[in-house]
């Protein structure tokens, strides 16, 4: 009697095992899913690979066929020229964020939109999800600038950080976890124009 009260007990153990095994591939699989979409919801400037497309497309052509290459240089805002397309005509690009307002029920933190305006467009709106964007600007030798960069010293830009931040509109629900799924893209770029500027 004992021999089979401790083996129901073993056998009970080991079948919870594998079901909280099970619900946990589970739950991380909904999670992979969910970060699938938030990327997918972040190719356009409505997705965050579109918008990191852009922006890496955009940025390394800063200065191109200009010498005064910076005209806003913040935190969380950049107007700069150069010609992107390569056909003679200087463009002049600005990013900044927009403030949205977030229904009731949704992720508090989606608080901003992406605003990408060339020349005398009225404005491309993308960045669907946008928690956070961030600009950090670096001189020659590697040395932060500060924010924003005083007109004076926008020549001394020579790269850009870029931080862009997006989230799931709906949480992860689960017994575990109530966060939102979340992306992040960074890159460093040094546009090739900037080098030549003394």
């Amino acid at each position: 009697m004992m021999d089979i009260a401790g083996a129901a007990i073993f056998f009970g153990a080991i079948l919870l095992m594998v079901m909280k095994l099970n619900i946990s591939l589970m739950e991380t699989n909904y999670q992979s899913n969910t970060r699938v979409m938030t990327h997918e919801q972040l190719a356009g400037v409505d997705t965050l690979a579109g918008a990191a497309k852009i922006l890496d497309e955009d940025f390394s052509k800063i200065g191109a066929n200009t010498s005064n290459a910076f005209v806003i240089a913040d935190s969380n805002r950049i107007t700069f020229k150069g010609d992107l397309d390569n056909n003679g005509v200087v463009d002049s690009v600005k990013y900044s964020l927009v403030n949205l307002t977030i229904p009731a029920g949704e992720n508090p933190n989606l608080k901003y939109r992406l605003l990408r305006r060339q020349n005398t467009e009225t404005g491309i709106q993308g960045g669907v999800g946008v928690s956070q964007f961030k600009l950090s600007y670096y001189d020659s030798l590697g040395r932060a600038l500060a924010a924003p960069v005083a007109s004076g010293s926008l020549s001394k830009i020579r790269s850009i950080k870029i931080q862009v931040q997006a989230q799931s509109r709906s949480r992860i629900k689960n017994d575990i976890d109530t966060t939102f799924a979340s992306a992040y893209w960074e890159r460093i770029i040094s546009p090739r124009n900037l080098r030549a500027v003394k």
